[in-house]
């Protein structure tokens, strides 16, 4: 029998062989490697549910939820959330989002191919490297690079070509295609897609610095922009229909969608007509030309004819409507000017008066006959005489007029001068009632503003629209203003707010200059009554 003692140390010299086999052989514990086919939640404000994979039942979630492909997030009113990839790169959602994350695919040097589904709402990227697709009802979006805003708003669900999908491209290389509309953008620029057609936009500092406000990881924005090359020159083709804006925007300020898209009946397919900041509009009147209408408002003759879309020919007629655009001529080509109907902020050229001609009038000049000598003797005529031009006597006319007529004074049939018309906050980010926003516009006259009122039309995501008018009054200097609490009657009460100012001067002449739109974003401002279409 052996005893205890022994028993004991063999034990022991078992396990601590076993001990060190283990220690020996490591492959025995796996080694664990992130998963680079998903996105974590790491912020998250207001209510949001999800599910991590397409088994999964929806439910609440918080900071640290992981989402991998197939599964959803979804926020609700007021909510923000931010995702971070393996790979750096961060998505931020607004209110009212939807999405999928269909696919995370390894692209080379370690940097990721991201594709979401998005059905509803709004994504702010920000890449640091790779590429990300967005897919929607109504187009896909891509961005490659660096920073994007990509937004999906439905419209009516019996009708699918009111919806409209928009990218800002703010850096790095982007496109927005379907069926009917390939779109390829640069460094701040901006299109709103439709199912047949495509409207493209500049964006502006307030875009970027919105941005920035929004992504504070995305700084670095700046810095890239001020190296990085302008945006892409003008727009491509537009196919099928057109997407008309009830007013058009300036290269500032230009937020979320800035333009009111409208449902359009498709017309054969044709040019886009590039989008301008209007100064104003100009009667044709006879004999005058493109040209010379140019060079009294300053503005390039080129821009002018692509606002108007008059072809290759710039044929006008007497009696049209020309939209001026704000888009300066500086190397001003000399020939006649045409009288400006408004003050434009741009020099031209001045209009040139024609040099009076002074018209002699005078008795008529008889001929009179060589006079009779009266004497056969008369002498010679003296030496000082030999000089004189004609024999006979010269009559010299009396000038009805004098060469230096003074000119009769023009009247004064410009308005006033209009500019820098802005609205804050933009956009306007409904947290409690009543919305508020103040309208700002610079007015000035020689002989004084008598008066000065905005025109606003809401065009809401259903483009059922409502319109009103508000009083301006002077603040200090030049700049007028009018502060407007509002509450929509049409829903949803969320959408793009068109406006424009028109301003009178001492002597009754009036100007009018439109404003880049003000957005307000769901759920939106509405009246608490029940809601009542007003137009379609």
């Amino acid at each position: 029998m052996i005893p205890a003692r022994y028993f004991l140390t063999s034990l022991l010299i078992v396990a601590l062989c076993l001990s060190a086999c283990d220690s020996a052989t490591p492959t025995l514990t796996p080694t664990l490697t992130p998963d680079v086919r998903s996105a974590t939640v790491t912020e998250l404000h207001g209510p949001a549910t999800g599910r991590a994979t397409p088994q999964e039942m929806p439910g609440p979630i918080s900071p640290g939820f992981t989402l991998r492909t197939g599964g959803e997030v979804k926020t609700g009113e007021a909510a923000r959330a931010r995702l971070d990839l393996s790979d750096g790169t961060v998505l931020r959602l607004g209110a009212n989002t939807i999405f999928v994350l269909q696919s995370i695919e390894p692209l080379a040097e370690q940097t990721l191919a991201t594709r979401l589904q998005l059905s509803l709402g709004k994504i702010w990227v920000s890449l640091t490297g790779g590429e990300l697709e967005v897919e929607t009802p109504v187009g896909v979006a891509s961005v490659r690079g660096s920073f994007a805003i990509i937004q999906y708003a439905p419209g009516d669900p019996d009708n699918p070509d009111d919806d409209v999908l928009v990218l800002d491209c703010l850096e790095g290389s982007c496109s927005a295609r379907n069926a009917a509309v390939n779109e390829q953008l640069g460094n701040l620029e901006r299109v709103a897609l439709s199912a047949q057609a495509s409207l493209r936009q500049t964006l502006t500092a307030d875009d970027v610095r919105r941005f920035v406000q929004d992504n504070p990881e995305s700084e670095r924005l700046i810095a890239t922009l001020t190296a990085a090359p302008p945006a892409t020159p003008s727009p491509t083709a537009t196919p099928a229909a057109a997407l008309t804006k009830t007013s058009t925007p300036p290269a500032q300020s230009a937020v979320p969608p800035t333009a009111t898209l409208m449902k359009t009946p498709a017309p054969a397919p044709t040019t886009a007509t590039p989008t301008f900041v209007i100064l104003g509009t100009h009667i044709v009147q006879p004999d005058e030309t493109v040209l010379c209408i140019a060079r009294g408002y300053g503005v390039d003759p080129t821009a002018i004819a692509a606002a108007n879309n008059l072809g290759s020919d710039w044929q006008l007629t007497a009696g049209k409507t020309l939209r001026i655009p704000a888009v300066r001529w500086r190397n001003i080509a000399t020939g006649p000017v045409c009288p400006p109907q408004f003050r434009s902020p741009y020099p031209g050229l001045l209009v040139t008066t024609p040099t009076a001609t002074v018209t002699f009038l005078s008795t008529a000049t008889p001929t009179l006959p060589a006079p009779a000598p009266t004497d056969t003797h008369t002498p010679a005529p003296a030496p000082t005489d030999t000089h004189t031009p004609a024999p006979r006597p010269t009559v010299t006319p009396t000038p009805t007029d004098t060469p230096s007529a003074t000119p009769t004074p023009v009247p004064d049939k410009q308005g006033p001068l209009i500019t820098n018309l802005r609205a804050s906050p933009n956009p306007i980010i409904p947290r409690n009632t009543p919305c508020q926003v103040t309208f700002f516009a610079d007015i000035s006259d020689p002989n004084g503003v008598s008066s000065a009122q905005v025109d606003w039309t809401f065009t809401n995501v259903q483009q059922m629209t409502e319109s009103g008018t508000l009083t301006m009054t002077p603040a200090q200097g030049n700049i007028w203003q009018v502060v407007w609490t509002f509450k929509f009657n049409i829903a949803p009460p969320h959408g793009i707010v068109n406006w424009s100012v028109m301003a009178t001067d001492g002597l009754g002449n009036t100007a009018a200059s439109t404003a880049p739109p003000l957005t307000v974003q769901p759920p939106g401002c509405a009246e608490a009554s029940p809601p009542i279409p007003l137009s379609r």
